[in-house]
Parts: C-alpha cells; sequence; structure tokens
C-alpha cells in the first residue's frame, strides 16, 4: 500500500478523477474481485466506487479494515455472535470525510488497524480453532476469521492498491523512482 501511494502530493490525493461513463474500474466483476465476495456489513469494493479521490480510497480502507477487525474480535471472544449490517451510507460518508483528514493522519490510522489485525492473529493462534471462530452475520452467513483475513483484509487493500495504482495513471501521477508494489 505505502508504495502504491508514495510520492502522490496532498493536493493529488484529495483530487477526484474527471467522471467516466464506461470507467471499468468502478464496474464490478465478481471473478476479479475477492474483496466484493461479500457486500453486507463488511464493506464494499473499491472496484465499485466511482470517482473517489485517493484519500477517500483510504478513509474506506481504514473504515473497513476496523470493522473488519471488530468482526475478528467479535469472532475470537464470541464464536458464532450475530452481527448486524452496517448502513452503506455510514460508510459512504466516512470514506468522504478522507478528503478532509490530513494524509499522515489516514496512513497512521491503518498502520494501527494492521498492527491491531495482527494481534488478533496471533490471539487467534493461540486459541484452538481461532481461524475457523466466527461470526454470524444476516445477509452472508457464517464469516470465519480465516475468511476475513484473507478476503477482506489481504484481498480487499490488494484491490485497493490496484484502484490507486489505476488512479495514478489516470491522473498521470508518476510513481516514484524504485518504488514496487
Amino acid at each position: 500500500m505505502l508504495a502504491a501511494i508514495a510520492g502522490v502530493s496532498e493536493e493529488q490525493f484529495k483530487r477526484r478523477p474527471p467522471a467516466a461513463k464506461d470507467d471499468q474500474m468502478t464496474q464490478r466483476s465478481s471473478s476479479d474481485d475477492p474483496a466484493a465476495a461479500s457486500e453486507g456489513a463488511w464493506g464494499s469494493s473499491p472496484l465499485s466506487i466511482p470517482n473517489w479521490s485517493i484519500a477517500e480510497l483510504l478513509s474506506h480502507l481504514l473504515y473497513s479494515e476496523r470493522l473488519w477487525g471488530t468482526g475478528i474480535a467479535l469472532a475470537l471472544t464470541q464464536d458464532g455472535v450475530k452481527v448486524q449490517a452496517g448502513a452503506l451510507e455510514a460508510r459512504e460518508e466516512d470514506a468522504r470525510r478522507g478528503r478532509m483528514a490530513p494524509v499522515p493522519q489516514l496512513v497512521h490510522g491503518l498502520l494501527a488497524s494492521r498492527r491491531q489485525i495482527e494481534l488478533l492473529l496471533d490471539q487467534a493462534e493461540a486459541l484452538e480453532g481461532g481461524l475457523q471462530r466466527y461470526v454470524l452475520h444476516p445477509d452472508d452467513g457464517r464469516l470465519t476469521v480465516e475468511w476475513l483475513v484473507r478476503a477482506k483484509v489481504i484481498a480487499g487493500e490488494a484491490e485497493y492498491v490496484k484502484r490507486i495504482e489505476a488512479l495514478r495513471d489516470e491522473m498521470g501521477i508518476a510513481a516514484p523512482a524504485g518504488a514496487t508494489p
């Protein structure tokens, strides 16, 4: 993720790309998008988000990772607990706040969120069957810790990186020399 945002100015972080009618990146494809395997309360795919700035994408990723972390924590402490679907409007509003938030604050929030997920994985490892503990979502059913980490945290971040790299290309923002994805 850090390589995808390296060399982007504050203004570029906040700038939205021009709208495009048939923008390939805004059209969801379930076969290409593991993060879209489950919408519900667990976050929408960045590929389905039209015309968001890089800052909004980072804010949406932060919101989503915190949500997934909460789901993982609940699964570890209350295996099989029922969770409620979140409101799409709340997620979108939180993401839009990214245009106002200082970029370093978003990056630090993402790093802290990732550390929290890693701590939760350590807890899961210490529990018998920890990765198979789950929350029960009203629309999406049984969501295990392992699935949340693989499909949402890991694959989800990869989708955000793809979208950010596509935005960089659209806006003509060159990757810094030596940057690797």
